[in-house]
């Protein structure tokens, strides 16, 4: 891990930390800081990696996050989730698109990368939604996605 890598991991945390309230995300289990934490954890070195569940269960035995009725790496998948699909219901999706998890994913990293200037690369195999989320990240931008009345 570079210094570059952590630099990026606190800019992307500090910008969870304050869009999340504005997303009216609940961070139930944990605190703000832990909730931006993961999402940026997530962006910065989770989206990269294959086996998750494994990297999941890792972060876990590192965060203080308090027990619940489900696992902690559950909770984790969870928090992510809930981000990446408040964030894609801002989009303007039609109707005949599924919602699949490769194009949240994908939605999701290039609404981000494109707000914090950081570059990104999308590669997957034919069909796993990556110039579909290309057309829709632009058509959305064009439009104005508004959180809480403030533009984004």
């Amino acid at each position: 891990v570079s210094l570059r890598d952590v630099e990026r991991t606190v800019q992307v945390m500090l910008w969870f930390y304050k869009l999340i309230p504005k997303l009216h995300l609940d961070p139930t289990g944990m605190s703000l800081i832990t909730y931006s934490l993961i999402l940026s954890i997530a962006v910065c070195y989770r989206a990269k990696l294959r086996d998750r569940a494994k990297f999941d269960s890792y972060l876990t035995s590192s965060l203080v996050v308090p027990l619940s009725t489900i696992t902690r790496s559950s909770l984790i998948q969870i928090k992510i989730d809930e981000c990446q699909t408040r964030i894609v219901d801002l989009m303007r999706i039609e109707a005949h698109i599924a919602r699949n998890s490769a194009l949240t994913e994908n939605l999701f990293m290039m609404f981000v990368c494109i707000q914090l200037k950081i570059p990104l690369f999308i590669v997957g195999k034919p069909g796993s939604s990556k110039s579909l989320a290309r057309s829709i990240i632009n058509h959305s931008f064009n439009e104005g996605l508004c959180v809480g009345g403030h533009r984004i």
